[in-house]
């Protein structure tokens, strides 16, 4: 049985403007994309820009022992 056009073109409008954000992690385009999206989504006009801290200004991360050979999240 072909799927119920209605019903697919409400799944597909939730879908686009409540479960996804246009973009990509890969192309400097795909990520203005990306966080232009998220922002709307979040409801922000505009985010300033932070320098960068230099790396070892970042704290550690810490990893908790893992209880075998596949890595455990405490």
């Amino acid at each position: 049985t072909p799927p119920d056009p209605e019903l697919f073109n409400a799944f597909r409008k939730v879908v686009l403007t409540r479960a996804q954000v246009n973009g990509a992690f890969f192309t400097e385009a795909g990520l203005t994309l990306a966080i232009d999206g998220a922002l709307q989504r979040m409801d922000v006009d505009s985010v300033q820009p932070q320098p960068l801290l230099h790396p070892r200004a970042v704290s550690p991360i810490h990893l908790a022992p893992a209880k075998s050979a596949v890595l455990v999240r405490r």
